[in-house]
């Protein structure tokens, strides 16, 4: 099941340096209310897919292998909870939890050119800068 999150677009100026050949290092990190914390690399994200609207553009993407497991269980402690997501070190997004995540997530609500970035990021094409 993909949960589909809303997006408040909020600054921070933490930024990690990721090379795009470190898949390993984390480029999204999401952080619970509860203080839970899941951050992982693009080596733990597949099928990024990039969607383009009139209204809003959409970055889907799978988690897989035991980051996923971690998710699952992330998102099911947090279900009514607000979480923050953030890619390479900043917030992109604070959704509520509706239902547990378990298999992967969409991102919504950014310009065209900062949705591609973000899914160049995530699919490990691009650095974090």
């Amino acid at each position: 099941m993909i949960g589909i999150l809303s997006i408040g677009l909020v600054l921070l100026g933490s930024v990690s340096v990721v090379r795009a050949d470190d898949m390993n290092a984390p480029v999204i990190q999401i952080t619970a209310n509860n203080g839970s914390d899941l951050a992982f690399g693009s080596n733990a994200i597949s099928d990024v897919r990039l969607g383009e609207n009139a209204e809003f553009n959409q970055i889907s993407f799978r988690v897989d292998g035991p980051t996923s497991t971690a998710l699952t269980k992330l998102t099911s402690e947090n279900v009514g909870g607000q979480v923050v997501i953030s890619v390479c070190g900043e917030v992109v997004s604070r959704p509520r939890i509706l239902s547990p995540i378990t298999s992967g997530l969409a991102l919504a609500g950014f310009e065209w050119d900062r949705a591609k970035e973000i899914a160049d990021i995530l699919a490990g094409s691009r650095s974090c800068h």
